[in-house]
């Protein structure tokens, strides 16, 4: 997952003694408390989610049984400036369509292409915009006329007006569907996103377990996969994580997530939040540790088009939430709105 805070600032360059970076450092600390998480709500084939810094997507969705309908998605920032950003995934294999007609209404858009993915440019997108509060179908077509995919409309003004609404922008110059003549400056700027303690440990040395008792802890938690590795990664100067393989499935996989300290002593990894559909055993879906950085994700259906996501940090006591996906419709389209963000301030440890 593409996120800017995986490579956040490193603030010990900023601050004016080690000092005052240690009291920010534990300030923030202090500071880590759960954030309530955005909800996404459904209109007509759209669907629609607003995180906490008013950042906004959308996207249409379509049933299992047509296979020739493509999903729009929708980004707008928060910011009084921003530009919507649009995409249309397409149905896997269709032609570069050429020909875009809104119920009878033909449009001039020249979008690129990323494998099955139409992205427009600013232009483009406000071209779309400005008629998808006006149809029910968008039609993708070759040189011939030739329909290739089609894309619903119906509950994109819905959407677009629950956009315009959570940012502010209905009467202003800058909304996407109610527009008035109110300046961008009538725009509240967007809330701070939560800063987080992060810690990214710089040594790879530090407290391991046997093999023997990663055995016992798979026993303990009766895993199926009692052959495969452990991984483990530096925490702190104290601490050491263990990504433990547990079980497997078609596409969700389960792993022990176990923190283990200088003396051996192994605890399950302590996580600020977890997902209300998520066991509260230990285990962890998906899971991966990258650049300070643990993630877990849980599939819907092997398609990947519905499910959550989730992604931490090391704080020094606990792992804490700094970003949340979550996408409930099983409805061919591959992104999960974002519905929590929040900022990492490393330490190197």
């Amino acid at each position: 997952m593409d996120m800017l805070s995986r490579h956040g600032p490193s603030w010990r360059s900023t601050c004016p003694s080690e000092i005052g970076f240690e009291i920010m450092f534990f300030a923030l600390l202090l500071a880590s408390t759960a954030v309530p998480e955005a909800t996404t709500r459904r209109f007509g084939d759209w669907f629609v989610a607003c995180d906490n810094g008013r950042a906004c997507v959308a996207g249409s969705l379509r049933s299992d049984d047509d296979d020739a309908t493509a999903v729009f998605t929708l980004h707008q920032a928060a910011a009084a400036t921003a530009t919507p950003e649009v995409a249309i995934q397409l149905p896997q294999g269709t032609a570069m369509p050429v020909q875009f007609v809104a119920d009878g209404r033909p449009l001039i858009l020249h979008p690129r292409r990323a494998e099955d993915r139409l992205i427009f440019s600013s232009d483009d997108a406000k071209r779309l915009v400005a008629i998808m509060h006006k149809g029910d179908r968008l039609t993708l077509a070759d040189r011939t006329g030739k329909p290739l995919a089609t894309a619903s409309l119906v509950g994109a003004a819905a959407v677009l007006l629950a956009i315009d609404d959570a940012q502010h922008r209905v009467g202003t110059v800058a909304a996407l569907i109610r527009r008035g003549p109110w300046p961008t400056t009538k725009i509240p700027l967007a809330p701070p996103l939560p800063r987080i303690a992060a810690i990214r440990a710089s040594r790879r040395e530090g407290p391991a377990l046997s093999h023997a008792r990663i055995a016992s802890l798979r026993a303990e938690a009766g895993c199926d996969r009692v052959d495969a590795d452990a991984q483990t990664y530096p925490l702190d100067r104290q601490q050491r994580l263990l990504l433990i393989a547990c079980d497997g499935g078609a596409y969700n996989f389960d792993s022990l997530a176990v923190t283990v300290d200088r003396a051996g002593r192994a605890t399950d990894a302590p996580l600020d939040q977890q997902d209300a559909d998520d066991n509260d055993d230990g285990k962890l879906v998906n899971v991966a540790y990258n650049g300070g950085i643990l993630s877990t994700f849980v599939k819907g259906r092997g398609f990947g088009d519905c499910g959550h996501s989730r992604s931490y940090v090391w704080d020094g006591r606990r792992f804490v939430t700094i970003e949340v996906t979550r996408q409930d419709e099983c409805g061919g389209n591959p992104d999960w709105p974002v519905l929590y963000r929040a900022v990492p301030i490393w330490r190197h440890d």
